[in-house]
C-alpha cells in the first residue's frame, strides 16, 4: 500500500439527515478528522433538500482535501420513492 496521505469521506445518504464521517489514511495509520451529520428540515421540497445535501457536503469538503469518497450501499426499502431521491 502506498504511504501517500489520502482524506476519505465516508457517506450514510437520507433525505433528512445525512451522515458522515472523515479520516486521513497515511500508510498503516487512520486518523479520525470529523463526522457528523447535514439535516434538512421536514417538509422541505426534494429539490430544496437536495441542494441543501449538496451545499452541506461542499463545506465539509472545503474544510479537508478530499480524495477518495465511500458511500453507504443502500440494500432496500419499502419506500420505493425515497430510494429513488436519495439515491
Amino acid at each position: 500500500m502506498s504511504d501517500a496521505a489520502r482524506t476519505i469521506l465516508g457517506v450514510d445518504p437520507g433525505l433528512a439527515l445525512l451522515g458522515y464521517g472523515v479520516i486521513r489514511a497515511q500508510g498503516d495509520a487512520l486518523t479520525h478528522l470529523e463526522h457528523g451529520c447535514v439535516e434538512t428540515p421536514a417538509g422541505t421540497p426534494i429539490p430544496v433538500r437536495l441542494r441543501m445535501l449538496y451545499a452541506g457536503l461542499q463545506l465539509i469538503m472545503e474544510r479537508h482535501p478530499v480524495t477518495d469518497v465511500a458511500m453507504e450501499h443502500l440494500f432496500h426499502s419499502r419506500n420505493v420513492t425515497t430510494v429513488v431521491a436519495v439515491g
